[in-house]
């Protein structure tokens, strides 16, 4: 396998290509073939695909200037101390809402002129998903398990807006420590020619 097949296979692998392949295959699946069945894997892939994507640009943001309960939240931990004054770390769940308006307000303190619209139909659409997400996931009764055309396009339109939103976390991050790493590192040398000195 040549440098070229192991970088293809490496993308066709990664992470984030499966959860990214498994909601265009269940989407596309679901566009062929609708059922109940078929919405439910389909909001699952959604969410899995969110949750995942969610926690790499998460653990991208660990590099930021972060103060000790941003750097909590992003590992989504906390601490306790035990009766003989053992401090332990528990990880701490944060529900998907208040967990990205966290992560907005720390990309808003490192890049100040970042803007996110939380009244856009995107968040909207996500946050109404989210409801169907935990009733596919936590079910009482038969018709917890039901997907409506309007709750599908939601979670469809909400992970459009998700992804659009890790896309600019990321970019922002990248940004911001470009900038850091700017002002600390040595720019490289040229030669005469223009060339870089190595």
């Amino acid at each position: 396998m040549d440098a070229e097949q192991a970088t293809e296979k490496f993308r066709e692998d990664s992470f984030v290509h499966v959860l990214i392949g498994d909601v265009i295959r269940s989407s596309d699946i679901l566009s062929k073939e609708d059922s109940d069945y078929q919405r439910r894997l389909t909001v699952r892939a959604i969410f899995a695909a969110i949750e995942g994507l969610f926690t790499v640009a998460k653990s991208g943001m660990t590099s930021l200037p972060l103060n000790p309960a941003e750097a909590s939240v992003l590992k989504e931990e906390s601490y306790e101390v035990g009766e003989r004054g053992n401090i332990r770390i528990r990880t701490k769940y944060i529900p998907l809402e208040r967990n990205l308006k966290a992560i907005v307000r720390i990309v808003r303190r490192v890049r100040p002129a970042y803007e996110l619209d939380f009244n856009h139909p995107g968040w909207s659409s996500l946050v109404r998903a989210l409801e169907v997400r935990h009733r596919l996931m936590h079910p009482k009764r038969l018709e917890d398990l039901s997907v409506s055309d309007s709750e599908m396009v939601d979670a469809q339109r909400g992970f459009n807006w998700f992804l659009a939103f890790t896309i600019e976390v990321m970019e922002e991050t990248n940004s911001t420590l470009q900038e850091i790493y700017s002002k600390v590192l040595p720019r490289p040398r040229k030669k005469a020619n223009g060339e870089d000195v190595t």
